[in-house]
Order: C-alpha cells, then sequence, then structure tokens
C-alpha cells in the first residue's frame, strides 16, 4: 500500500469463491466527479440498487475494492469502437469514499480501457470475482492514486488466471 505495507500481486485463491461470482447490472450514472479530473481514474457509476439486486448468497456487504469483468452495452452504435462493447477486466469501489467524505455510498467500477465516449445512460454489467482491499483515508491524494495504480495492476492479474478468464464469457454478457 502506499503507505509502505505490502501488497499482494493477486487476490483469490484458484478460482473465485462464494460470494463470487456476484453479477451486476445497472445503467451507468454521474457520480461526483472526481475519477478523470483529481484521480486519473475514470469511473462509470452504478446505482446502489444494483447492489441490492443481487441474488442472496451473492451480495456484497463489505465496502471496499474488488476486481473482475465489466461490459458496457454500446453495440450498434457507430459513434463507439467495435472493441468498446467487449468485456474487460475492471477494479470496482464500493463505499463512502474515506478520503472525500461521501455523503452517500457509491459503486464506482473503473474499466480497465480507453473508451471512445462517455457511456452515461448506457447499460453495464459487472462480474466481481475478488475483493482486493478495504477503503481507506490516505494521508494524501498522491497516495491514494498510488493504491489505485496498484489496485489496477492486482485486478489484471487477478483476472488473468484461468479460472477468472473463464468467466469473461460467462452467458450474463452474451448479447442477443
Amino acid at each position: 500500500m502506499a503507505d509502505g505495507r505490502a501488497r499482494p500481486l493477486v487476490c483469490g485463491g484458484d478460482e473465485p469463491a462464494p460470494p463470487f461470482p456476484t453479477f451486476l447490472c445497472g445503467i451507468v450514472e454521474h457520480g461526483f466527479g472526481r475519477g478523470s479530473k483529481q484521480l486519473n481514474c475514470a469511473t462509470a457509476n452504478l446505482p446502489t440498487s444494483a447492489l441490492e439486486a443481487a441474488p442472496a448468497g451473492h451480495r456484497l456487504t463489505d465496502t471496499g475494492v474488488y476486481f473482475g469483468w465489466a461490459q458496457v452495452r454500446v453495440r450498434g452504435d457507430a459513434s463507439f469502437h467495435a472493441e468498446d462493447s467487449a468485456v474487460h477486466p475492471m477494479v470496482m469501489s464500493i463505499g463512502w469514499n474515506p478520503q472525500f467524505e461521501n455523503p452517500t455510498q457509491s459503486v464506482e467500477v473503473h474499466i480497465l480501457h480507453d473508451f471512445a465516449h462517455d457511456f452515461y445512460g448506457r447499460e453495464m454489467r459487472v462480474c466481481v470475482l475478488g475483493y482486493i482491499r478495504p477503503e481507506r483515508k490516505y494521508e494524501s491524494l498522491d497516495a491514494l492514486m498510488q493504491d489505485i495504480e496498484t489496485d489496477k495492476q492486482v485486478g489484471q492479474r487477478s483476472v488473468a488466471r484461468p479460472a477468472y478468464e473463464a468467466l469473461r464469457h460467462a452467458p450474463e454478457f452474451a448479447i442477443t
């Protein structure tokens, strides 16, 4: 972590364990406007109702940072590239963001892909595969940004393992 503690290179066992995988779905909404501007980490925010819609036994109750796969439904829109509708690795923060003392809980997904355009109002599907770390308040914005970069690396390495990679092709991501 940015405070000097060692971080694992990957999170989770050889395959996802309950409550994972957890599938979330919702319409991308505007957040607090800090992700790209202050943190160099654009996020696609889901309504917290997406958490409540998860089946019993798969609800995410801990705040913190998670990893998995995400897909934004933009297929058929000529203003987006074909690759924009693919399933991409993601890291996601669920919580109150103690660094910024948010008045409300948020679900902020950072998809590890550069999109052609914003996609507010689009459907996003997320497959959460594991937990990276709890949320915390940092001594500085730079320290938070360092941990976010580490989260991205941990998330990418974690989904690259075979049992996690296989879920990139889960039926929930099928475009019909």
